[in-house]
């Protein structure tokens, strides 16, 4: 058996704090941050949110090299290209009550706050106006964040792909300084190899923290752990105490790592219902690889629940209808309703480039990408979970919809 490097946790809070500035290049003024490990002091109540009656469908839009958000109502497109973007287009959207964020990912490393009536203004006031940074003090490398999971209205965790540590944040900061509560430590989730020259163990790949999910019980952390020649190796959901945010030992009986070891490799999606944890697998270049597992957070085991094909993202009805789109080739996708080992196709769209989907109640949200040779429209469509049938007409876009969130009104 390989022995797991110690673990060791940063306890460096000191009476100054870290000062650090993110390259020039991101055209940011200097950043007060500071690092300490998440401990009971950080303990959190989980609240999962209120949904109303009256509510906004936002979409994240890739238009190629350039981004903006839009709002649907009543099935109309309301607003169009806000928050525009000319030169970026990788973020993620996120949505919270009256609130929706932009996570800004490779190179970009920002985290930034909108109200839904006021939509054209970043609540975080920072010089840039991309809101507070996803870097620590003095890194100059990019985290890459990857995923929201809010733990209540004022408390969310971002994994950070390609870095060891996600963040636990505050939502309702004012400063910069106020923005990072603690971090949560991945390290051992790194792919580590003997040194010939030491023959110690040391890391070469990051743990690719991807997926979050929040459980009224725990932090969920989806860890796709891609060796440095980004071959999938065996994937693990760490999960940690809301109340203590120590990470909780699922193989207390066995040493190595104490997450779950998920069954398949390579996550994409999750979804989250009571106690169920969906995960979609899917292994790139190998058509209908993968497939669907579920981590059940009552006991904290895993199990197979579909491997037809390999399925990016994944979408839970109020009435828990599981619904993921497959993937045959590149640009070239299906949606399907999940029932145990088999699934059936939902409309018309397979062939097309499926990108997003959402859900909300039981109403199914999917969003239809541009491909790259210009040759479709791109939209967005919905559908009744009770029955499966389309509600209303395409809404017609322009670009990929590459997220799809709702906020209350």
């Amino acid at each position: 058996m390989i022995e797991r490097p110690a673990k060791i946790l940063a306890s460096i809070l000191t009476t100054s704090l870290l000062v650090g500035c993110l390259d020039e290049s991101d055209d940011s003024v200097e950043v007060v941050i500071g690092s300490v490990p998440c401990g009971p002091e950080h303990a959190q109540n989980f609240s999962k949110g209120i949904l109303n009656a009256d509510y906004i469908t936002a979409a994240q839009m890739d238009t190629g090299a350039a981004s903006h958000v839009l709002f649907v109502e009543s099935g109309d497109i309301t607003q169009n290209d806000l928050i525009p973007f000319a030169d970026k287009d990788d973020f993620v959207l996120a949505g919270r009550s009256s609130y929706f964020y932009q996570l800004g990912r490779k190179t970009i490393d920002t985290f930034q706050k909108y109200f839904y009536s006021s939509p054209e203004a970043g609540l975080y006031q920072t010089e840039n106006e991309l809101g507070f940074t996803l870097r620590n003090a003095g890194n100059d490398t990019s985290p890459n964040g990857h995923s929201v999971g809010f733990v209540n209205d004022s408390t969310a965790v971002i994994s950070r792909y390609d870095a060891d540590k996600a963040w636990v944040v505050n939502l309702d900061a004012q400063l910069e300084s106020e923005f990072k509560t603690c971090e949560l430590d991945l390290s051992e989730y790194n792919i580590y190899e003997t040194s010939p020259e030491t023959g110690e163990q040391v890391s070469v790949s990051v743990s690719n923290m991807d997926q979050v999910q929040i459980h009224e019980n725990y932090a969920v952390i989806v860890l796709q752990r891609l060796d440095q020649n980004w071959v999938a190796q065996d994937a693990y959901a760490a999960i940690f105490d809301l109340n203590t945010w120590e990470e909780i030992d699922t193989n207390p009986n066995e040493d190595g790592l104490k997450g779950i070891k998920l069954e398949l490799k390579n996550h994409q999606g999750s979804a989250i219902i009571d106690d169920s944890l969906y995960l979609t697998s899917l292994i790139y270049g190998v058509p209908n690889t993968g497939g669907i597992e579920k981590v059940d957070l009552s006991t904290l085991t895993t199990s197979i629940v579909n491997t037809q094909y390999g399925y990016s993202k994944i979408a839970i009805t109020e009435n828990k209808n599981v619904y993921a789109t497959s993937y045959t080739g590149w640009e070239d996708n299906g949606l399907h309703q999940i029932t145990g080992a088999t699934n059936s196709i939902i409309d018309t769209v397979s062939g097309e480039f499926l990108y997003s989907l959402s859900a909300r109640k039981n109403e199914l949200w999917l969003g239809v990408g541009l491909k790259g040779d210009g040759s479709n429209q791109p939209k967005l469509s919905r559908y009744n979970a009770e029955d499966n049938s389309k509600i209303g007409s395409d809404i017609l876009v322009n670009g990929t919809p590459k997220d799809i969130v709702f906020i209350e009104k």
